[in-house]
């Protein structure tokens, strides 16, 4: 699809690169609390992002990337590596990277863009393992029936999700891509070792993580499939969370709800929070349906996220609705999406409602199911 670079791509008649990209994004939430990036209410939300993409080679063999990448309140290098191409077929990579899982990567880390004013929140936003340091190795193979990449990674992880770091002693991804004319399908899968998330000064329990997904993105004519299927699965041992549940019931149960930043009130939960929730157990999902009409594509979206049931906060996100999307040049592209957000878990999920509310109880009298609607707009261009 157009508005999109390869960040691999052969830069050998230039010394340096310099790529710009972007997009302004605005939405309504008719909820209680903030969804996907946006409160209730009309607001400009964290859709609207402003990057950089910097390469510096010399030639095909040695190479330098790096992305800046500003949003509101919140500047980061999302990626920084040295790319060497080994041969014809061999690249090695060091530094920063994405990993290869999910169609996150070619939208997040390149600028890519996708019919959507932003990811599906549901499948990506609760999930903090998205890149690490260390290094790769990418081997490719074009076949008479196609063209296939092995993508092996290796390395740590050093991230940040609700305010709470997440780190890992070892991180490992692998990813098969195949790709054939506009048709592309990726399996790969994630593991991390003694993963860790702290909330300084609070215990730091052991966690494990292993996430495969496979996705398939075909243009066939006019018609516009893009699906995903992904499975998570983390967790702390049954001991650990069956201890903090206890710990946590009975800090809320003693506290006082007129001061929610009582320091044990909110060890107490933290703790619960992290054994339970800080990577999601379940499953997860999108199917995009769309029609090109010459440079319009109106589309059918359809995401589903459904947490194991031992899950203590987070029970499941459905969402489903249209869009529109319109290339009015191939820099700029104008999106809009409605949808109908229907939620099973409590206080909408970790990932929306204030923390204060959630450690004071107040925000717990929305238990139960409840449907709220979503409409987003953004325009995007990549220069």
């Amino acid at each position: 699809m157009p508005l999109g670079f390869d960040g691999n791509s052969a830069f050998a008649e230039y010394r340096q690169q310099v790529r710009y990209f972007g997009g302004l994004g605005m939405g309504t939430f008719d909820g209680k609390y903030p969804y996907a990036e946006t409160d209730s209410g009309t607001n400009v939300s964290d859709m609207s992002r402003f990057g950089l993409n910097i390469s510096v080679t010399d030639d095909r063999e040695l190479s330098f990337f790096t992305e800046i990448l500003a949003q509101p309140n919140q500047m980061e290098a999302p990626w920084y590596f040295v790319n060497w191409r080994a041969s014809d077929s061999i690249i090695i990579r060091a530094g920063k990277t994405r990993f290869a899982n999910w169609l996150y990567s070619e939208t997040k880390s390149i600028g890519y863009t996708y019919p959507w004013p932003e990811l599906p929140a549901d499948v990506y936003r609760i999930n903090p393992l998205t890149s690490m340091y260390g290094v790769s190795a990418e081997y490719s193979l074009d076949t008479a029936v196609g063209g296939f990449t092995l993508d092996i990674q290796m390395g740590s992880i050093d991230a940040e999700t609700l305010g709470t770091k997440v780190k890992s002693d070892i991180a490992s991804a692998a990813t098969v891509t195949y790709q054939k004319d506009d048709f592309k399908w990726i399996f790969s899968g994630l593991y991390t070792e003694n993963l860790k998330l702290e909330l300084s000064p609070l215990l730091v329990p052991q966690v494990r993580a292993f996430y495969v997904t496979s996705s398939i993105k075909s243009q066939v004519g006019p018609v516009v499939l893009i699906s995903e299927l992904g499975r998570m699965r983390a967790g702390a041992t049954t001991a650990e969370r069956e201890r903090s549940r206890l710990v946590a019931a009975k800090a809320r149960a003693g506290a006082d709800p007129q001061n929610p930043n009582d320091p044990e009130l909110q060890a107490a939960v933290a703790r619960s929070i992290i054994a339970d929730s800080a990577v999601i157990s379940g499953t997860t999902g999108y199917l995009h349906l769309g029609y090109e009409i010459g440079s319009f594509q109106p589309y059918a979206l359809g995401v589903i996220l459904n947490a194991d049931k031992d899950s203590l906060f987070f029970k499941s996100h459905k969402r489903y609705g249209g869009g529109l999307l319109w290339l009015a040049t191939d820099e700029v592209a104008v999106k809009l999406l409605a949808t109908r957000v229907v939620m099973d878990n409590k206080n909408y999920g970790l990932s929306t409602v204030p923390l204060s509310e959630s450690l004071s109880g107040s925000g717990s009298k929305d238990l139960g199911i409840r449907s709220a609607n979503l409409i987003q707009a953004s325009i995007d261009f990549l220069f």
